[in-house]
């Protein structure tokens, strides 16, 4: 046993499963328009046609006359599914001197998987197909107090990730579960990597005693270093 140290480890398993989904405009990320009409439609592969999906087609209307489709039910509806798990990590050690006392502290999260599943399943954790879910992001400090002065610093870390192209090659409304190809190459289009990110947050303040109590003083700048976000 270390005086002053605290370590917890706890790993999480999540499953949620009839999730809301469907509902958005068109374009918008929680339409599910394009889900159904890919599973409606999903084409060919190797030459083989894959098979429709009918639930998918049920929603998809066309004029009896032309065949042109005329309407893409994208109600709310529950039939989404999620599930994550991974590790979470904190640590606090305090450390009293003859100086001042100093205390330190980490909290951290490792996303092992990240799923969301409607008719396919999106593999979210480490990539943008589901957000900014990288593997590994923490929050590491330092503190140092003497009688009523203290100060932190705070830094937060977000770890890097990966994006993957469209299908027209860009990077808007991309997804790494469609793996789109290049038709230049004919191979799956090279993801990139999204840089890890590190912001500092610094605090100071005062305890000041007074006939009536304790008045604090607080002062603190949030992105010390004024870092520019990742771009994505």
């Amino acid at each position: 046993m270390v005086r002053g140290l605290t370590l917890t480890a706890d790993y999480y398993n999540i499953q949620i499963t009839n999730t809301i989904v469907g509902g958005g405009q068109p374009g918008a990320t929680s339409s599910l328009t394009p889900a159904y009409l890919t599973a409606c439609y999903p084409g060919s592969q190797n030459g083989v046609a894959l098979p429709q999906n009918l639930d998918a087609c049920s929603h998809v209307h066309r004029d009896p006359n032309t065949g042109q489709i005329t309407v893409v039910d994208d109600f709310y509806r529950n039939s989404g599914s999620m599930r994550t798990y991974g590790l979470d990590f904190a640590g606090r050690y305090s450390l009293p001197t003859d100086v001042g006392r100093f205390g330190f502290l980490l909290d951290a999260n490792i996303l092992l998987k990240l799923d969301q599943a409607f008719y396919n399943t999106v593999h979210g954790a480490g990539n943008y197909d589901l957000g900014v879910n990288p593997t590994l992001k923490f929050n590491a400090g330092v503190n140092y107090g003497l009688a009523g002065f203290n100060l932190s610093v705070l830094a937060h870390y977000i770890g890097p990730f990966t994006e993957c192209a469209a299908a027209d090659g860009s990077n808007t409304n991309a997804a790494c579960a469609d793996h789109n190809i290049d038709p230049a190459t004919l191979q799956e289009f090279k993801p990139h990597s999204i840089s890890s990110e590190t912001t500092f947050d610094i605090t100071a303040g005062y305890a000041l005693r007074n006939p009536l109590g304790m008045t604090n003083f607080t002062i603190g700048v949030r992105n010390a270093f004024n870092t520019n976000p990742t771009r994505i």
